[in-house]
């Protein structure tokens, strides 16, 4: 496989992502409470060229698979990201998010993450909240686990 080659820093702080990661989703209960336990895959890669990191997901959750793509870039600040995901219930959704370090934020009209990236443990930690009644609320806690 070749090295990427990336136009510029900023889309390049998004390799520490490139990969298959083996990831656990645990729901959340109106309480905050544990409700159920799912599984992913989720495969983080390089569009030709280095300006798109392509992401897809493949989780089962119920009778059902959920299954998306995303496509993040570089957002017009030069600076975050933008994102937008397409999944198989034809919902498309955008966001926009920002790398610090080791943490990953992703903002969405309805929804938002934070997490953590252990690029030495390789996971990413982190919680995927929902707005609802003009409040967040918890509604999912993710565990990416880099294979091999």
């Amino acid at each position: 496989m070749t090295k990427t080659i990336f136009p510029n820093a900023t889309i390049a702080r998004l390799d520490v992502l490139t990969g298959t990661w083996s990831t656990c989703i645990t729901t959340l209960d109106d309480t905050g409470a544990d409700a159920e336990l799912f599984t992913a895959t989720d495969l983080y890669r390089w569009m030709p060229g280095g300006h798109f990191l392509v992401h897809n997901v493949e989780a089962h959750m119920g009778a059902e698979p959920i299954l998306s793509m995303e496509i993040i870039g570089i957002a017009a600040d030069g600076e975050s990201y933008v994102s937008r995901n397409y999944d198989n219930a034809g919902q498309v959704s955008d966001y926009t998010a920002t790398l610090d370090g080791r943490y990953w934020q992703i903002d969405g009209a309805a929804e938002r993450f934070r997490g953590e990236i252990d690029a030495d443990s390789g996971t990413l930690k982190g919680l995927w909240q929902r707005w609802d009644a003009n409040r967040w609320i918890d509604w999912m806690r993710v565990t990416l686990t880099r294979r091999g």
